[in-house]
């Protein structure tokens, strides 16, 4: 297997990873779920955007710039750990501005 395979086959299991923790985080709710990788070229550096549709409104998640995609993939999950733990210790929590600040 040759690294590129490996390194794609990490970023697959993270990017569902993202999906299952967004799914707990919003359980109840009819949404649609889209993960999306940015780079800039100036800089070479990489961001990643979670985009949650609930209730006809659109919230975004965005990743700090990262040195590569996986990195920018690994910070979106640990903000939405973040959500989830806020949500588990107060179900009234804003699960998206928990998840924005991170």
């Amino acid at each position: 297997m040759s690294v590129c395979d490996i390194r794609h086959y990490h970023l697959i299991e993270v990017t569902n990873n993202v999906e299952q923790l967004i799914e707990r985080i919003f359980p109840d709710d009819d949404f649609t779920c889209a993960i999306e990788h940015h780079r800039n070229m100036n800089n070479d550096k990489y961001t990643c955007v979670a985009v949650v549709s609930s209730a006809g409104v659109r919230h975004e998640i965005l990743s700090d710039e990262l040195d590569s995609d996986i990195d920018a993939m690994l910070d979106i999950r640990r903000r939405l750990k973040l959500a989830e733990e806020a949500v588990r210790h107060n179900p009234r929590a804003n699960r998206v501005e928990v998840a924005r600040k991170g």
